[in-house]
């Protein structure tokens, strides 16, 4: 028995360590050896024992019948040191009248297996307790119309103390009446139940051990219940559900002390009839796995879902669900779906392609929390899956999705979606007073959605009202990889609003924010209220538009700079030809900071409109830069403005009336003041003289001059004056004029035109070397000076002593 016991357990440190569910062979518990193994009773009942009659004829086939025992007013009880029933082999209790509950124990030290059938002969329940295990094979099946109670406890647990227990075998306690049962579990490690049959009973299925290792199917007429104490949860390949043929009842999975994994697995409480649906609730004090396109659904009416969130006092730490699995409550009638409520105190993940969905009339989805009670997780991934809550049966509403994180919530590559109901997505915030059809995402840091969207859209032409709202506030928001925000809609309505604060930035890559009109949709398109610092689209659109006869809505966005790259796109164009429909208004505040596109990259801001008016556009920065502001253009022009191949601001239309452009720029163009540079160019070989005099002459006496005085430089052109701002150096006044390597020599920049004058009797001396001082500056000398030239220049140094190079001592 000691693979028995440790086979959960050993099987769920294969999946922590490889993170899958590792299918672990359990032949050699179901073939061991029982050929001489049988029903055999014990002697703590007296004369009373149970006793095991053979060949009996029971539901038109031979069977072993089980009878005798004690009776206590409606219950009965069996006592066996060996209970097990071979392959083929057919057992039934029998079910004298008035008995409602039927008690057997095992107080040998073997488990008990179960390769045939087990059955009552009657309506009683029955209650199996083996404390050493309890193992169903394959070909195991029940024929219980009451319940089912099997458990690897010590003992089963009455009020007032009594107890019938198998490790310390008794008579039964004194009872006149059925009463509720609990069980008592001993100090050691509890064994585990084993279930590779199919096992169905007519009422209550229940199933409790140190560890469950569930492989084929279980259901039940009424509710399903499977409890661990310490060990495990593992259902692999299972099929657990409640009957559909009547009221179904809940299935409810609980690992007190350890972890639930479900694989490749079908969970269900559906109700094809009218009545109610059952509700599904799994928890675990550890972990719980939903893998590999497990199933759990509640079809009916008010079914609902519970994953690690059925027990305020065991909250699981983690909950991740990936492998394409799906959960989802449905309702097609006229009823109310049921909610999901997912919870966990450290990490929630929704990988891998998973399916969250409510459909039917007020159907939610809680991620994170359900109530104040609640735990919030640090973290809440949701990548590469689908969560959405939509409304299938007429005019219903739908429900909420609601999203609750303390530290992040990561959404990549992935679906969100509410009908007509609204999402919520908050950091740190456990109060959802949302109105229907808006989208909440509340984070102090990185709002991030990669391939990802979410929607507060009215997708069908036959829906009234208007679509949901988009709310996000943030630190920062990032849009990558064709991820969406849209609040349009199809129907009759106007298309929700859009409004996003973010104190840092949004970056919108090849991503789109719209809230517009679909198809021939006749409201209006949705209002876009922006705020941040930095605002970057990349491939990026905000629009709200109307390609119908509705009108386009409104962008108003606000932020210290915006930068449109690569086909950016920012638009409340309107109407089609022959239907009409006026463009949107368009304003953006960048009061100091700039708006910049690169003209070449078809970056377009337009407020257009076919068949009606263009909107109107305001524009305010320090500067707009790479935009051609439009005029009126062409019908033809218009359609293919956004794709020109030029950056444009336009709000024309093709047959209303144009709107107008207005573009505040706050402060000075940098390209005024610019002078045009001369188209002909002049050969300088004709301006230089030709010779610098002789070499004994220092003067350069009726030849060329190029003379500066005063301070502050030189104009732009010899027409222009000097223009403020620019650097006036201080006059300097120089005494002694030698060839001396010192801060007192005249540098090329300051001049004390007096001085030089009197020292050349009123005639201009010719420099004729040039060295640097201690400070950097440029000096010219009147003494040529000896140095080592760099560059062979073809004249000699004595010509015009303008040689560069090292100056000796």
């Amino acid at each position: 028995m000691n693979n028995s016991r440790n086979f959960a357990q050993s099987q769920a440190e294969l999946l922590l360590a490889k993170g899958t569910i590792i299918s672990i062979s359990v032949a050699s518990i179901l073939t061991s050896d029982i050929s001489s193994a049988q029903i055999t009773p014990d002697t703590t009942l007296g004369n009373q024992s149970s006793r095991v009659t053979t060949g009996v004829n029971i539901k038109e086939a031979g069977a072993d019948l089980i009878e005798g025992g004690v009776q206590r007013g409606s219950s009965l009880f069996h006592s066996f040191t060996e209970f097990n029933v071979n392959n083929g082999q057919r057992v039934y209790f029998a079910s004298p009248t008035g008995i409602a509950d039927i008690f057997s124990r095992v107080t040998g030290s073997n488990a008990s297996h179960i390769l045939g059938t087990l059955g009552v002969n009657g309506t009683a329940n029955l209650f199996l307790l083996n404390p050493n295990g309890i193992i169903f094979g394959t070909n195991a099946q029940l024929d219980i119309q009451g319940s089912l109670f099997a458990t690897t406890a010590n003992s089963f647990q009455f009020p007032g103390g009594n107890e019938f227990s198998a490790t310390n075998p008794q008579a039964p306690p004194l009872l006149t009446m059925s009463v509720s049962v609990g069980v008592q579990y001993g100090l050691q490690q509890p064994a585990s139940i084993i279930n590779q049959g199919n096992l169905v009973t007519g009422e209550d299925l229940t199933l409790s051990a140190g560890s469950l290792d569930l492989r084929g199917r279980l259901e039940a007429g009424d509710d399903v219940f499977l409890n661990s104490q310490q060990g495990t949860i593992d259902i692999n390949g299972s099929i657990i559900s409640t009957s559909p043929s009547r009221i179904s009842g809940d299935i409810t999975i609980d690992s007190t002390g350890g972890s639930v994994y479900l694989n490749r697995s079908n969970l269900n409480t559906n109700n094809s009839g009218s009545g109610d649906a059952g509700d599904i609730r799994i928890n675990a004090s550890d972990q719980i796995f939903i893998l590999n396109g497990s199933k759990i659904s509640s079809q009916g009416n008010f079914g609902r879902i519970f994953i690690g969130a059925g027990n305020h006092k065991n909250t699981p730490k983690r909950v991740n669900i990936n492998g394409r699995s799906e959960i989802n409550t449905n309702n097609s009638g006229s009823g109310l779906a049921g909610d999901i409520i997912i919870n966990a105190s450290d990490q929630i993940s929704i990988l891998d392609g998973s399916t969250l969905s409510s459909n039917g009339n007020m159907g939610r989805i809680f991620i994170g929390i359900s109530d104040s009670n609640k735990i919030t997780p640090e973290r809440v991934n949701i990548d590469n899956s689908r969560l959405s809550v939509d409304n299938v049966s007429a005019g219903g509403n739908t429900g909420n999705i609601n999203i609750y994180s303390v530290e992040e919530v990561v959404i990549k590559d992935s679906y969100i979606l509410s009908g007509k109901g609204s999402i919520n997505i908050s950091r740190n915030d456990n109060n959802s007073t949302a109105n229907g059809g808006t989208v909440n995402i509340k984070s102090q840091g990185l709002v991030s959605l990669d391939k990802s969207s979410i929607l507060a859209d009215i997708f069908s032409s036959d829906q009234d009202g208007n679509g949901g709202d988009i709310n996000i506030s943030a630190g920062s928001l990032v849009l990558k990889n064709e991820s969406k925000l849209d609040t349009s809609t199809s129907g009759t309505g106007n298309a929700g609003d859009v409004t996003i604060t973010a104190s840092d930035s949004i970056l919108l890559e090849n991503s789109q924010i719209s809230s517009s009109l679909r198809n021939a949709a006749t409201g209006k398109g949705g209002n876009i209220t922006i705020t941040t610092d930095f605002l970057t689209a990349d491939k990026g659109t905000i629009e709200a538009q109307s390609p119908g006869k509705g009108d386009g809505g409104n962008i108003n966005i606000t932020t210290l700079n915006l930068w449109l790259r690569r086909q950016s796109k920012i638009s409340t164009t309107a109407g089609a030809e022959g239907l009409g429909g006026n463009g949107g208004s368009i304003r953006i505040n960048a009061k100091g900071g700039f708006i910049v596109a690169v003209p070449s990259e078809d970056n377009d801001i337009v407020a257009n409109a076919f068949g009606g008016d263009g909107g109107n556009i305001n524009i305010r920065a320090n500067r707009t830069l790479g935009f051609e502001n439009r005029g009126k253009l062409k019908p033809e022009q218009l359609k293919r403005i956004e794709n020109n191949g030029s950056s444009d601001i336009s709000a024309s239309s093709d047959v209303g009336e144009d709107g107008e452009v207005a573009i505040e720029t706050l402060s000075i163009d940098p390209s005024q003041g610019l002078v045009e540079l001369p188209i002909e160019l002049v050969d300088p070989s004709r301006l230089i003289a030709q010779s610098c005099g002789s070499a004994n002459n220092r003067v350069a006496k009726e030849q060329s001059e190029f003379v500066i005085t005063g301070r502050g430089g030189l104009p732009p052109s010899p027409d222009d004056i000097l223009k403020p701002g620019i650097r006036l150096p201080e006059w300097v006044v120089n005494n002694t004029i030698n060839s001396s390597n010192n801060s007192e020599n005249i540098t090329i920049k300051e001049v004390d035109l007096k001085q030089l004058s009197s020292n050349t009797s009123n005639s201009l001396v010719e420099a004729v070397g040039m060295v640097h001082n201690a400070n950097g500056d440029v000096v010219l000398t009147t003494q040529p000076v000896v140095a080592t030239p760099i560059h062979s220049s073809g004249l000699s140094s004595k010509v015009c002593g303008l040689i560069q190079g090292n100056v000796r001592e």
